[in-house]
């Protein structure tokens, strides 16, 4: 979005404001003040896209450990079979 918002500025900066035209430098300007908009968004966001981008990585990464877990107790069901006993107390108890 910055990107394509600075494409328009130097467009704009490049065949308007060296020929001298003034509606040239006011939408020159117009696009600066834009762009300071931008930088504040960009900045006021940083946390939530950072937090957004953690989540992500951490579901993605539990996704990959319970396909993978479910790709073993397939191929192997044997795994799941146990003598232990875990009785409704300790169930209970756990966090």
């Amino acid at each position: 979005m910055i990107t394509s918002h600075q494409e328009k500025v130097f467009v704009t900066q490049m065949h308007g404001f060296g020929a001298g035209n003034e509606e040239a430098k006011k939408e020159l300007a117009r696009h600066f003040v834009k762009f300071e908009i931008l930088k504040e968004y960009v900045s006021e966001t940083r946390e939530t896209r950072i937090e957004v981008a953690l989540t992500r990585a951490v579901d993605n990464f539990l996704c990959y450990v319970s396909d993978i877990l479910t790709e073993a107790m397939i191929v192997r069901p044997e795994l799941l079979k146990t003598q232990e006993q875990v009785s409704m107390q300790e169930v209970l108890q756990h966090g």
